[in-house]
């Protein structure tokens, strides 16, 4: 991973720490099924969906803002994000666009790694539910579900891209832990700012 430093050189660090918790949190904020019952009975049909998307992030080439929402009143961060298969993934708060990390991958923000799907094969019932809408855009949902049928996932797949555009992570209570969305999708990656090389 590279951060792209500004004049001013803390931004970036508080954006890179900003990435560490969402992955962090998207790996461990939804508790397990029972540990007697895993892994939760069930199909995993839904696994292929996922697999798809882990794929087309290294794919597709693609402009948006990755809209990170925790369980806080005010925890709501918008990245700007340019993904450009091979190069990398530039992330930018919105609005200040001249502080940006660059990862190698954006599997980096969102986990839909091998080793997470292993992790959601080997603990949840993954299902596809069928074709649903996410602003605007036409996607699958797949379902992550616990020993006692409860949620603790959600991820929303775009059917035309295959792209990951939206999860979302429940506690037990059922309560949102936190949620991501892909807004302001725009096929084909942009140029990198001036500053960043």
């Amino acid at each position: 991973m590279s951060v792209e430093e500004s004049p001013s050189g803390s931004a970036p660090i508080t954006v890179a720490l900003l990435l560490t918790l969402i992955c962090v949190l998207s790996l461990t904020i939804a508790a397990p099924p029972d540990p007697h019952a895993v892994p939760a009975d069930g199909p995993d049909d839904g696994m292929s969906v996922l697999r798809r998307a882990a794929r087309a992030e290294n794919e597709v080439a693609y402009t948006g803002v990755r809209r990170v929402i925790g369980a806080e009143p005010d925890g709501r961060v918008d990245l700007r994000v340019i993904n450009r298969p091979g190069e990398g993934l530039l992330l930018a708060p919105v609005g200040e666009e001249t502080q940006a990390l660059v990862v190698s991958s954006s599997q980096a923000l969102d986990s839909l790694d091998a080793r997470m799907l292993d992790m959601l094969r080997d603990t949840y019932a993954v299902t596809d539910t069928g074709r649903t809408e996410l602003r605007g855009r036409e996607a699958h949902l797949v379902e992550a579900l616990r020993a006692d049928d409860s949620v603790a996932g959600r991820f929303w797949v775009d059917t035309e891209t295959d792209l990951l555009i939206g999860r979302t992570i429940y506690e037990r209570s059922e309560e949102v832990a936190i949620s991501t969305r892909l807004v302001e999708l725009e096929l084909g990656g942009g140029p990198w700012p001036r500053h960043v090389s």
